[in-house]
């Protein structure tokens, strides 16, 4: 029987060799493992030896956590094993994630608990039954006892790793605008150095953009967006961001420092 593990992430990646290795010792190296980070030789056509691993496999484990439950190799990997068969070809395995936080479409599939000793005995149970070439009953469960406790190890350590490495979400506005930032410094970076001041400068609650001060409540023309009025100043020096809403174009952030923008008189 050939057994395919989809892995997504540092977090299941020592996992997935842990799996491997719990496989090949409790079927007494009579069930065939595909894990990609193992068994693609350097060199080798990436997406076609996943491919032919895919074609070749009766069945799918997955590493699921609570992170990588979206990612699209994992989904596209059980996309693929799934449609193999209509009796259900795929099995997640929960690392992190409870059951009713699995989210479709891996949540149409039964799933067994990585750190439960009765629930990797059920998925052992379904290789035993469905492979031609599986050591006897008594024999694997001899094995499976001497190979459980590794993999259950394994399984701890990668829910101790996305406790320890996961970092927190972050706020959607926020990222955008320090990718505007990010965009607009390149072209302070090209513009010639006597065009702006990239010096410090001291925080204050209005910002300069070369001969005037701009400060929530200015209206402002841009040379582009037209009129508009400031709600709000973040950032400080050549950093600084207005908030404006412009009358025809809306909601806009702004790099203070290089808008073509005049402050009309108050």
């Amino acid at each position: 029987m050939q057994v395919f593990i989809s892995w997504s992430g540092e977090q299941t990646r020592e996992l997935g060799y842990a799996l491997k290795l719990f496989l090949d010792t409790a079927f007494a190296g009579h069930v065939s493992t595909f894990l990609s980070d193992a068994d693609i030789a350097p060199g080798e056509r990436f997406l076609a030896a996943i491919n032919s691993g895919l074609d070749d496999a009766e069945l799918g484990i997955l590493l699921v956590t609570h992170t990588n439950q979206r990612s699209p190799w994992l989904l596209f990997e059980a996309g693929a094993l799934a449609s193999k068969t209509t009796a259900g070809s795929v099995i997640p395995i929960l690392v992190d994630v409870d059951r009713a936080e699995l989210d479709p479409p891996l949540s149409q599939f039964q799933n067994v608990i990585g750190t439960s000793r009765d629930s990797l005995v059920k998925l052992c149970a379904r290789i035993l039954n469905e492979s031609t070439t599986a050591p006897g009953e008594t024999a694997h469960r001899i094995l499976f006892e001497q190979a459980w406790p590794a993999l259950h190890d394994a399984v701890e350590r990668a829910k101790q790793w996305e406790r320890s490495s996961a970092t927190p979400r972050r706020d959607v506005n926020e990222m955008l605008e320090e990718i505007l930032l990010s965009v607009n410094s390149l072209v302070l970076r090209k513009a010639p150095e006597s065009a702006f001041d990239l010096g410090w400068q001291p925080p204050s609650s209005r910002v300069r953009n070369n001969t005037f001060t701009l400060r929530p409540g200015d209206e402002i023309e841009h040379e582009q967006f037209g009129h508009g009025r400031v709600s709000e100043v973040t950032g400080e020096g050549s950093k600084a961001v207005a908030h404006v809403t412009f009358d025809l174009a809306g909601f806009k952030k702004i790099l203070v420092k290089i808008a073509p923008i005049r402050v009309i008189e108050r």
